[in-house]
């Protein structure tokens, strides 16, 4: 079963979460409650 749309702990462990589409890890990133964009 794949995972749903929602904000999950970043896989990348650069931020503390990150926001999975349900098909892919988007550039949409959270961490103490504020958002941002991770520019890769």
């Amino acid at each position: 079963m794949a995972q749903p749309a929602a904000w999950h702990p970043d896989p990348m462990g650069r931020y503390e979460y990150r926001y999975w589409d349900g098909t892919q890890w988007t550039p949409d990133v959270s961490t103490g409650g504020q958002t941002g964009q991770d520019r890769i």
